[in-house]
């Protein structure tokens, strides 16, 4: 028969005992992302972004096989016409937490387009964000340089990740130098 370890070494191997099979399980799933409850995980399948730049909006919006790029930016209150113009000759995505991009259709009303595909600011394929509110930021390139001309419309607008397919309807002319 062994001796018995002293009582302090006994209650230390106890408590550790205590905290690694009791404590530590409750711990780590209260840090854990639960995914229900209502909608609170963390991140979302960011959705469609549905491009309508009407005419009567931007004179440019006029014709079909023009670039249009989209881009998410968790700023909210970022000027998305000053922001883009500071991206000429930059990488459209470096600036955006999501950017992705498509060609335009014109139905003799309004440029339409749907942007479906995400890439993040390294140029990686990118299908969900944080489930927060994005600023939508748009370029719709007339001339295909990828630069904010004067003239060139700018779309605005605000998505959430994980809702419905966001109609961007609200376009201006850029007429800054």
């Amino acid at each position: 028969m062994s001796p018995k370890p002293p009582a302090n070494i006994r209650n230390r191997f106890r408590t550790v005992l205590w905290l690694a099979f009791v404590q530590l399980p409750f711990l780590v799933a209260g840090c854990l992302p639960t995914g229900g409850g209502g909608g609170s995980s963390v991140t979302a399948v960011i959705q469609n972004v549905e491009v309508e730049c009407p005419v009567d909006s931007a004179p440019a919006c006029n014709s079909s096989g023009k670039t249009i790029r989209v881009g998410l930016s968790a700023d909210q209150e970022v000027n998305c016409e000053s922001f883009i113009q500071s991206l000429n000759g930059t990488p459209f995505a470096l600036g955006f937490d999501a950017s992705g991009s498509t060609t335009s259709s014109f139905d003799g009303l309004a440029v339409r387009a749907t942007v479906s595909a995400w890439v993040g600011d390294l140029g990686q394929s990118v299908g969900t964000l944080e489930r927060r509110q994005y600023r939508v930021c748009a370029h719709l390139d007339s001339d295909g340089d990828s630069l904010l001309d004067v003239g060139e419309p700018v779309g605005v607008g605000y998505l959430t990740p994980g809702g419905a397919a966001v109609d961007l309807t609200d376009w201006f002319a850029h007429f800054f130098l």
